[in-house]
Order: structure tokens, then C-alpha cells, then sequence
């Protein structure tokens, strides 16, 4: 009986101690765990504070960069004026020719909306022309007429925006007889063989200028006109634009390897072409060496891209391209009318490839 006693005893001795430890493991476990807490709470506080902060400078720096993007792009306009100005915008209303100076080396097809981290960013599509690429505009289908917009505009950006007699303008239109160059020309209705020669005469024209040029004006110092006007301050001769609106039609295949030749040689020359292809008939056999030599926004995927132009990281796809179109048919005419005047007063001929022109003799 004492035995059995003292056997329960010693038990709840034990039972107790037991007790006593574990409370003292839980105080410990539960004072590790706050403490745990404790510093997890400040680590997260920290991250916090530390992620506010880089936050707040990355804002700041945005914020700065883009302050200096719109002072940049407000310089921008100030410098390319009515090369990159909107047609609504009030600069059109009260335009005048400029006289002096050289024609703009950007110009503008319309806008560009890019997503960024942050925002999206919207500004202005602008093709360096001038001393730069020749453009192709290539769209099938229903998409013809926004690309055939698109290259109305720019041929009346190309015209307006320079000085008078500083940009001469190179007319082909087979199937418009000029009315898809904005009424800058006026192509008489001809049959298609007459055609086909007509666009082989002005093009074999535009070979003879570059011969002219190269010979009379280009060296090895200066093998460019670009460098010349850096040496004199002035170019010799005015810039060609060679807009062709609705390409293939009427070019046989000679013409095309003209083509070909104009767009690879010229812009050393000062002549550029602005050109509309449909390529529902341009075969890609007609457009793969005339695209090595140009920027070509083409219709892709229901809308207008970049087709080859580096961005970057970024694919061309992921830039929203919206094409300028012609302003409205009386601010055309307003602005026709007076780049005509003006050229009358300073004896300026903005047209000098007319139908009689393909076989005159070079103008300089």
C-alpha cells in the first residue's frame, strides 16, 4: 500500500515537472514567435519604406524625363513647323510659304502610340526624308484608300513646308492623271502604251539628273550633296521628290529596274520618292529591292506597320501607327493656291516635269 502511494506520488512529481516544462517551452516558443513577428513586421517596414522610395524617385525620373521630352518635342515642332504640325492645327490658317532656308529633314505621317511601364506614350511619326529614306505606302484592298491618304499628305507636307523653289516636285499618276498628288499636276488623260513611255521618258529623266549631278556637282570630298551644303552652307539644286501614286500601274518591267536604280542612287542626288504601291498587283518579285531602299509602312494584321524598321526590344506590332489624311478639300486648296503664288512671285516653278517635260533638258 506505501509503495503503490509513494509510486503515485513520484507519477504526479513527474506529471507536474512535465507540466512545468512544457509551459516553459510554449513561453519560450510564443516569446520567439513575437520576437519572429516583431522582426518581420520591421524587415517589412523597411521593404516598404525602400520600395516607396525607389518608387518615388522612379516617378520623379519619369516625370523628368517626360518635362524634358515635351520641352524636346515643343523645340521639335518650333524647328519643323509645318513638317510636323497637324492640319488643324492654327499654324495652317494663317500659313505662308517660307522663303529661305532648307527644306525640313523629318516629316511627319502621322502618330504613334507606344505603352510603356507606366503610361502610353503618344507622339509624332516622323520619316527623315530629305537626305534620308525614300517611303513606300503598300496596302491591298480596302486599305488602299488610307494609304493612298497618307501618301497625299505627305506629298503636300513634302511641298508646303519648304521654302518655295526649294523642293521640285516629279509627278507619276496612271491612273488618277494627277488628281492623286493633290492637284499639284495635271497629267492629261494618255491611252496605257502612252503611259507606260511617259513613266519610262520621266524616269529616264530623272537618270540623266543624277548623272548631271553626280558629274557636275559630287566629288570624293564631297560625295553627297548633304556634305556640300556643310562645306557652301547652301545646296546647289533644289531637291526632286518623285511621288508615284498607285504603283505598278503602267510600269513595265524596265521601268521598275529604272526605279529601282532612281531609289538606290538618288538621295545623294536630292531626289527622293514618295511612292503608294497596291499590292493587290505589285508582286513581291516588283517591291523587294524597291523596299531595300526606303522606309515601307505596310498594312498588316488590320492595321498600318513598320515593316522594316529597327525598334529595339519592341517589335514594330507594338507600336499603334495612325496615318495622317488629307485635310479638309478647302484648307487643300487654301494652301495649293498660295504655295502657287508665291512661287509665281519668285519665279519658282513647283511642277517643272509636266507631260512635255520628259524630254526637255535638265533645268539647272
Amino acid at each position: 500500500m506505501v509503495e503503490e502511494q509513494i509510486v503515485e506520488e513520484l507519477t504526479e512529481v513527474l506529471h507536474q515537472a512535465q507540466k512545468r516544462q512544457e509551459e516553459q517551452v510554449s513561453k519560450e516558443y510564443e516569446a520567439e514567435i513575437a520576437a519572429a513577428e516583431t522582426e518581420h513586421q520591421k524587415s517589412l517596414h523597411q521593404i516598404d519604406e525602400t520600395l516607396t522610395e525607389q518608387i518615388e524617385t522612379l516617378i520623379a525620373n519619369h516625370d523628368a524625363e517626360l518635362n524634358d521630352n515635351v520641352s524636346d518635342f515643343k523645340q521639335l515642332l518650333e524647328e519643323l513647323q509645318g513638317a510636323a504640325y497637324d492640319w488643324s492645327d492654327e499654324f495652317w490658317h494663317t500659313y505662308t510659304p517660307r522663303q529661305e532656308g532648307d527644306p525640313p529633314a523629318c516629316h511627319r505621317i502621322g502618330t504613334l502610340r507606344i505603352d510603356g511601364h507606366l503610361n502610353q506614350l503618344e507622339t509624332l511619326a516622323l520619316l527623315p526624308i530629305i537626305n534620308g529614306q525614300n517611303v513606300i505606302f503598300k496596302a491591298s484592298g480596302a486599305a488602299k484608300d488610307q494609304a493612298l491618304q497618307a501618301f497625299q499628305s505627305l506629298i503636300l507636307r513634302l511641298v508646303a513646308a519648304s521654302p518655295i523653289g526649294k523642293i521640285l516636285l516629279v509627278a507619276i499618276d496612271p491612273q488618277g492623271q494627277g488628281d492623286n498628288i493633290v492637284g499639284l499636276v495635271d497629267i492629261k488623260q494618255k491611252e496605257t502604251t502612252e503611259m507606260t513611255a511617259y513613266i519610262e521618258a520621266n524616269l529616264d529623266n530623272l537618270l540623266q539628273h543624277l548623272s548631271s549631278v553626280e558629274e557636275t556637282y559630287l566629288s570624293y570630298a564631297c560625295p553627297t550633296l548633304t556634305d556640300i551644303r556643310s562645306q557652301r552652307g547652301i545646296y546647289p539644286i533644289p531637291h526632286r521628290i518623285l511621288a508615284i501614286a498607285n504603283f505598278p500601274h503602267g510600269f513595265s518591267t524596265a521601268a521598275i529596274q529604272k526605279l529601282a536604280v532612281i531609289m538606290k542612287q538618288g538621295a545623294k542626288c536630292g531626289v527622293h520618292t514618295v511612292m503608294m504601291a497596291d499590292t493587290d498587283l505589285a508582286t513581291e518579285a516588283d517591291l523587294e529591292e524597291l523596299d531595300n531602299s526606303a522606309s515601307v509602312i505596310s498594312y498588316q494584321q488590320d492595321r498600318f506597320v513598320y515593316q522594316n524598321m529597327e525598334c529595339g526590344e519592341k517589335s514594330p506590332q507594338d507600336f499603334d501607327l495612325e496615318l495622317d489624311r488629307l485635310p479638309e478639300a478647302s484648307l487643300v486648296q487654301t494652301i495649293i493656291s498660295t504655295v502657287g503664288k508665291s512661287a509665281m512671285n519668285h519665279q519658282a516653278d513647283l511642277i517643272p516635269l509636266s507631260d512635255t517635260s520628259a524630254n526637255s533638258a535638265e533645268d539647272e
